[in-house]
């Protein structure tokens, strides 16, 4: 007998439809961007691979899975690699574009090492359009409110997984209870759902996540978070924290804040303004120079996201005046 596709019955989630194509669509598609990168490495298969210091366990996972060793170098705060590399014959190199900031930064790094030998990690960095190189990494959860998903880019010849992720549902608790108020009992649901994404499968993205990122008014985020970012930059104009400004073409994840006081972090949260570390792991790494400590403890990341405007920006500026 024929599958067929319901008729009746139940409703689904309502979800709105824009007529926009979803973002990167031409990208092979996963349930995260390590499992992009596992899949990446396995076609790829490099001698070794030089990673940065400064960068989150998650894209270290894949090395678990697969026999090609890890290289280190080191970036300095306004994220420029310091390390003098000889990449080999046979290595690549990939280079994170930090909160969506590093735009000329890493075209500098493919012109430097090649442009068939340089990975771009933009987990952080989702509008920004690839560019000839190795492959991209994208990781849309970083930016929206879906439970799982990474992208790839690349002209690598890449078998499409059969098998496609199914934990999606059960991983979108979080997502309903923030959308409902419960924020802060959502967040155990959304480290279990982080921590169920440390197993690095190679599977295709879910379909819910798939419905979820084609009904995503892309251009309005990417407008709410450009204006969210220049109003903080003209708030903390007399204040650390504009090593940054934003090129035409980029739009950033978070606004980096430096605050020499390194409590700053743990009195936002009390204040119920919650921001990350990037990343702790960072310190247990052999070689961890001073500036990437001093990111560590120092950058705080101020959300700028879509749900936000200048009333938000406003009290976050006026919260960091009053505790500095």
């Amino acid at each position: 007998m024929l599958s067929v596709d319901p008729i009746g019955g139940y409703f689904d989630l309502e979800l709105p439809r824009f007529n926009q194509e979803p973002i990167h669509s031409a990208a092979y598609r996963y349930p995260s961007a390590r499992a992009a990168f596992l899949a990446l490495l396995r076609v790829v298969r490099p001698k070794a691979v030089w990673m940065p210091r400064f960068i989150c366990d998650a894209m270290l996972a894949p090395f678990n899975y697969i026999d090609v060793d890890v290289k280190y170098y080191s970036i300095d705060i306004e994220f420029n690699i310091k390390t003098e590399i000889d990449l080999a014959e046979g290595e690549i190199i990939l280079y994170v574009d930090y909160f969506g900031l590093c735009g000329e930064k890493k075209k500098r790094v493919a012109t430097k090492y090649g442009e068939s030998r340089v990975v771009i990690d933009n987990s952080q960095a989702l509008f920004s359009e690839p560019f000839e190189c190795l492959a991209t990494i994208y990781s849309p959860r970083k930016f929206l409110g879906v439970p799982n998903g990474g992208l790839l880019m690349t002209r690598e010849d890449i078998d499409i997984p059969e098998c496609v992720d199914d934990s999606s549902v059960a991983d979108s608790e979080h997502l309903f209870q923030r959308l409902t108020g419960q924020v802060e009992r959502g967040y155990s649901n959304y480290k279990a759902s982080e921590e169920r994404l440390s197993e690095v499968k190679v599977e295709g993205m879910s379909v819910f996540t798939e419905a979820l990122l084609s009904r995503i008014d892309f251009s309005y985020i990417k407008r709410v978070r450009v204006d969210n970012f220049n109003y903080c930059r003209d708030l903390f104009s007399t204040k650390s924290g504009n090593l940054f400004a934003l090129s035409d073409d980029e739009c950033p994840m978070i606004y980096p804040f430096f605050a020499d006081d390194k409590n700053v972090r743990e009195k936002l949260i009390d204040n119920k303004v919650f921001v990350a570390t990037y990343w702790t792991d960072v310190k247990e790494r052999d070689g961890v120079t001073d500036d990437e400590l001093y990111l560590v403890d120092n950058l705080v990341p101020l959300p700028i996201d879509q749900r936000y405007g200048p009333k938000e920006m406003e009290r976050v500026y006026t919260l960091l005046h009053d505790l500095m």
